[in-house]
């Protein structure tokens, strides 16, 4: 036990350690004991002495987990006697087990309340307790007890009012005071069970307040204000690995301005960044600092901001979120330069985030930068916008701290380094032992028939391959499931990956939410479907209905998701609209969904606990081709399966049809991780590998190095002259990762080094032949090449662009409009070609038909609409494939490229546009294309509707109301405190004919939507 006290504090001896590691153990062997139910007071010890192993093993979550297993709850614990002594080891135990699970602030306001009772209880009840043990002789042991009973009591009481409000202060001592007092006593009542319990209870009770959010109350009166809003919402404790971090490895340190954090999966890293913004917001208060949170997807963009306005909120901490299209419009323009009540918390998207920096639009300091997922930074995909983009705020925001949140990178250091070579610090427990709780992770495979005649009688086999703890291996396969539960015959399902991946999820699905991964989105609608003929329709929870009802209105009353969700079958993938996903993702944090089927991409965007996952397609579709996924976003993905608190394992499942699948399934599991390498590194060397590393000025034209080219641009602007960029093109290079990589390696990464520097240098040579292509690269995010194209394009329209072909009205009217012959010119742009033809694949190429897409979009055609009467040809192909491409084509590439791509033309000097002779309302309504035909709307205030996280249908109606009401189009946050106030018989107004939506349910759904939902 001292060992263990020492470990405690820090002191971790090589006998300290084996103690630790030994309760380790104990607790996996202890949890397995069956529950001595016949004796009551062996029974409370159990408990209490297995949460004692539980927390100084650091695994109290699955401790929890155990309680909800075993069904341990205060009222299961039996009362043994009528005796005083009896009844107050009774109510302790009550206690202690409120004290473990901490299920709410009902849990630990019950601890207060029941030690008040015991009180009151003692007048009546002690007296006669020792008189009668005074006639039989027993008063001393007995009085010793009841000692040893009353400190535990008050220690009790105290912990339960520390964990709540902090108080008192210095509660270890009083503590310490206690359960010594009570170790005391019931050594001279010569009893030794209570003893044993109460020295592992002080221990427990140490790690307890150790491990409590108020143990950080030193950082500062906005931590502690923090702290107060985490409690209110039923957040005690810090998981193991953020204790870690924040209070033994120096998460909050100031004098680090890099911190790389490599945690696992699930273990909180949100909170992390929670107490890093707020320090850093109070530490840059003078100069009205702010915070970016950077995000990969749209969905994480969005479940970010609901997740930090829930918690900073009521700290008056203003966040906002900026779209992911890649252009300003004037109302986040107006946002994020607003001077009285400005953001301190912007989440954006690389892309959007770089457009802001490289523009310099916010002239506040930007005091931290945290970049959620960093480990993207080797992504083939965004891997160079990403290091450019840190490689721009390390240019361009020299005061700015860095927080880069990843899973499973054993090479941290160098991060934090390249950041910040002389404070840079790294927090690596990506490879500690910790887990939310236990998980395997196998192979599912399907068994056939004992007899061959009967071909639906097969069952569910699964192979463990890894465990988080040893204790779990299973050498033979599993039986998992009561049998063939799809209505299929085993020749269909034994080589079908979907079905088998099906049927593990089917089998599970009891258990809590089961993802279903799938390679393509076709997939995804038919392994659903598959699953809806084994699934009866429920019961189905009001908020199920709530969702379906917005899918009838937002997107078609015939949408087939509706009929899935009657049997809690949910999707997620491209095809739906982002608010579509959103719900998706609400009803599966929620536990009412019992599968969600997914593409494979879910692995980027998916930020809540499931129970298990099984994954039919370890593929990840591109455009043109599919990729194993990387092994670091697979792990990342299993780090899902289980919830902490709420389940005893949590199981992954790939699904096999045979032994080549299980050796290459065996060998995809076994991978190891690598460091994490620079995207810009792996492009030199692929062209290394090629022979042609000489020739590397004349890849640098190529589309995947447009990010890099969009960066040298940006660095010239800067600059005075040529001569100045020329001679501090090193040490621009130096601030990405990559040319750290390759000058500080051996010779022949050296050599690449020097050859990425010299094509640096030459391309900078040429950008000075026309530097108005390079400033213009940095307002519309185009890269040079793009913008002289696009200029060029322009002048050879059949007719002059005038400013009233770029009005709304006319560019979005019925007659006579350009946006014809500008989406013509996007699709020569090879940043966004083949995302606009993509729009209307195999039609004309001329851009008529995605005007005429565009043109319904804004003008509130509805979905289904728009499908019918552009995506589903002849009558003969399903509603929901033409809903699917319609929802892809217009949040996938309209809404992005379409966007972009028309905020950047109307800024080319052959635009017809001339801003600085426009007035000033011209300009506004010219800046708020692109977000129109990202929202959808035809209208500014409508724009700010959408911004708020209105609905659709009723954006621009209800956009009109607030414009009526306030005079003004308002702020998305000023609308956002109005819509707040707006009682549901005021949205009923608004509801379009025929709606399936009541006031209620818009109102519940912009609820919802904007993160105010419980």
């Amino acid at each position: 036990m001292d060992d263990l006290f020492r470990a405690h504090r820090g002191n971790l001896s090589g006998q300290a350690a084996i103690a630790q590691a030994a309760t380790h153990r104990a607790f996996e062997l202890r949890r397995a004991l069956p529950l001595d139910l016949e004796n009551p007071r062996s029974l409370i010890y159990q408990v209490l002495q297995l949460g004692s192993f539980a927390y100084v093993s650091d695994r109290w979550a699955e401790f929890r987990a155990w309680l909800r297993d075993r069904n341990v709850t205060p009222e299961v614990i039996p009362q043994q006697n009528e005796d005083w002594d009896g009844h107050i080891l009774h109510v302790l135990s009550n206690i202690w087990i409120r004290l473990l699970r901490k299920d709410g602030w009902s849990d630990l306001t019950a601890v207060g309340e029941l030690v008040v009772t015991l009180r009151e209880s003692q007048s009546e009840r002690e007296e006669a307790y020792l008189l009668d043990a005074d006639q039989d002789g027993t008063v001393k042991p007995k009085a010793w007890r009841l000692i040893a009973l009353y400190h535990w009591a008050r220690a009790s009481e105290m912990i339960a009012e520390y964990m709540m409000q902090g108080t008192p202060i210095g509660i270890q001592a009083e503590l310490d005071f206690h359960f010594d007092r009570a170790i005391d006593a019931s050594q001279s009542a010569l009893d030794a069970p209570t003893e044993v319990t109460l020295k592992w209870l002080h221990l427990l009770a140490s790690r307890m307040v150790a491990g409590s959010l108020w143990s950080l109350t030193s950082a500062g009166r906005e931590t502690r204000n923090l702290i107060s809003v985490k409690t209110r919402n039923a957040l005690f404790e810090f998981l193991p690995p953020q204790r870690s971090a924040l209070l033994e490895q120096g998460l909050l340190d100031q004098a680090s301005t890099a911190v790389v954090v490599d945690l696992p999966t699930s273990a909180g890293k949100t909170v992390l960044a929670e107490f890093k913004a707020v320090q850093a917001l109070n530490q840059f208060k003078e100069e009205r600092g702010w915070v970016a949170y950077v995000a990969p997807t749209r969905a994480l963009v969005a479940q970010i901001t609901r997740r930090l306005r829930k918690d900073l909120s009521p700290l008056g901490i203003r966040v906002e979120q900026l779209t992911a299209a890649v252009e300003l419009d004037d109302i986040e323009q107006q946002m994020v330069t607003q001077a009285d009540d400005p953001f301190d918390v912007l989440v954006a998207t690389p892309e959007k985030l770089h457009l802001l920096i490289r523009n310099g639009v916010v002239e506040r300091p930007l005091s931290l930068m945290v970049l959620d997922e960093a480990h993207n930074i080797a992504d083939k995909q965004r891997g160079v916008r990403i290091e450019l983009l840190l490689a721009t705020v390390k240019q361009d925001c020299p005061e700015a701290n860095f927080l880069l949140l990843m899973p499973f990178v054993p090479n941290a250091d160098d991060l934090a380094n390249w950041l910040s070579p002389q404070s840079g610090r790294s927090i690596s427990l990506g490879t500690s032992a910790w887990q939310p709780n236990d998980r395997l992770v196998g192979l599912v495979k399907i068994n056939p028939p004992a007899q061959e005649k009967d071909r639906r009688n097969w069952s569910i086999a699964y192979k463990t391959l890894s465990t988080s703890a040893h204790t779990l291996v299973v050498d033979e396969d599993l039986r998992i499931g009561e049998g063939a539960n799809l209505p299929f015959t085993y020749a269909r399902m034994k080589n079908n990956l979907g079905l088998i991946a099906a049927a593990g999820a089917r089998a599970l699905s009891d258990r809590g939410t089961s993802i279903v991964m799938a390679r393509t989105i076709r997939d995804v609608w038919s392994i659903a479907r598959n699953l809806k003929e084994s699934i009866p329709a429920e019961d189905i929870s009001e908020e199920i209905s709530l969702v379906q009802r917005f899918l009838a209105t937002e997107v078609s009353p015939e949408f087939e998701l509706i009929g899935l969700l009657d049997s809690r079958i949910g999707v997620h993938h491209a095809g739906l609209s982002d608010e579509a996903r959103s719900m998706m993702e609400w009803l599966a944090e929620g536990g009412h969904l019992r599968v969600l089927v997914a593409t494979t991409s879910i692995a980027q965007g998916i930020n809540f606990p499931v129970s298990s996952v099984f994954v039919a397609s370890r593929q990840v579709s591109f455009k043109t081709h599919s990729e194993e996924m990387p092994s670091r976003d697979f792990w990342n993905l299993v780090g899902r399966a289980g919830r902490v608190d709420q389940d005893s394992i949590g199981i992954v499942g790939l699904a096999c049809r045979d032994d080549k699948d299980e050796l290459e399934l065996t060998r995809f599991v076994k991978d190891a991780m690598g460091s994490l390498a620079s995207r810009l590194v792996s492009m030199v060397n692929e062209i290394a590998a090629r022979g042609r590393l000489m020739d590397l000025e004349g890849f640098l034209y190529s589309d995947q190095w447009a990010d890099f080219r969009g960066y040298v641009a940006h660095l010239y602007n800067q600059s005075n002259s040529l001569a100045e960029v020329l001679s501090k093109t090193e040490l621009i290079l130096r601030n990405t990762f990559g040319y750290n990589e390759l000058a500080d390696g051996d010779e022949a990464e050296k050599q690449k080094g020097r050859a990425l520097l010299s094509a640096t240098r030459k391309y900078a040579e040429s950008l000075s032949r026309n530097p108005q292509n390079a400033k213009l690269a940095d307002s519309t995010g185009f890269a040079p090449e793009s913008v002289g194209a696009a200029t060029r394009e322009l002048r050879q329209l059949d007719r002059s662009l005038t400013r009233e072909d770029w009005m709304p009205t006319s560019l979005f009217g019925p007659q006579g409009s350009a946006l014809p012959d500008l989406m013509g010119v996007l699709m020569k742009m090879p940043q966004v070609r083949e995302s606009i033809e993509e729009i209307a694949p195999g039609r004309s190429n001329d851009g008529s038909k995605v005007a005429e897409i565009a043109t319904e979009w804004v003008n509130g055609t509805s979905i289904q609409e728009i499908a019918q009467r552009y995506f589903q040809q002849d009558g003969d192909e399903s509603l929901t494939k033409a809903l699917t491409d319609t929802c892809k084509a217009i949040y996938r590439n309209l809404a992005m490229a379409g966007t972009w791509g028309i905020s950047a033309l109307s800024k080319m000097p052959s635009s017809g546009l001339d801003f600085d002779s426009l007035a000033e309302d011209d300009v506004r309504r010219i800046n708020m294309l692109g977000a129109m035909i990202y929202h959808g709307v035809a209208t500014e205030s409508g724009v700010v509707m959408r911004m708020a996280s209105v609905p659709r249908s009723v954006a621009d109606s209800l956009g009109a109301q607030v414009l009526s009401a306030q005079g003004q189009v308002p702020s998305a946050g000023e609308a956002r405190s109005y819509l707040k106030g707006l009682p549901p018989e005021a949205w009923e107004r608004h509801r379009p004919a025929g709606a399936t939506m009541s006031g209620d349910d818009y109102k519940q759904a912009w609820r919802i939507l904007v993160g105010e939902a419980d």
